[in-house]
């Protein structure tokens, strides 16, 4: 089952068994304190407990490998930024990078090549190049 995820105006998609621990990585990474950061009894919120009570079995429900690891939701997020057409600059100012170089010597390696899709480009406007040129010429040539 899926459940969204709010981000500002979007909406993430997430598999249920990692909601609590995606939900928990955000309080977690937030800059600011919250109460919400603490144990059922009033207690502060320990790794050491957290992660094999809740991670770790989020993981095993989920199917994913058992290697996972708590950082590999962050990795996750930037693939799929990329894989929807995100901008790099807007993955910057989401995943909380100090610049777009940080952002693209960590994920660059995953965005698509565009060579050819250049390419194609670029000789697409040579060949419309061509015909503008002769096209407008020729009108200047009957003045």
């Amino acid at each position: 089952m899926l459940k969204p995820l709010r981000f500002s105006s979007d909406t993430v998609f997430m598999v249920s068994a990692l909601y609590s621990v995606h939900a928990a990585w955000r309080i977690l990474t937030s800059p600011r304190p919250t109460s919400r950061c603490r144990q059922p009894d009033g207690g502060p919120l320990r790794h050491s407990n957290w992660y094999p009570r809740h991670f770790k079995p989020a993981v095993v429900r989920a199917g994913l490998p058992n290697g996972t690891r708590f950082h590999d939701l962050r990795h996750t997020y930037a693939a799929f930024l990329i894989a929807e057409g995100a901008h790099s600059r807007a993955m910057m100012e989401r995943m909380g990078h100090s610049s777009i170089n940080v952002t693209l010597g960590t994920y660059g390696h995953l965005f698509p090549s565009i060579d050819e899709q250049i390419d194609a480009a670029l000789d697409r406007r040579y060949e419309n190049a061509g015909s503008e040129t002769s096209a407008t010429l020729r009108a200047l040539g009957t003045r």
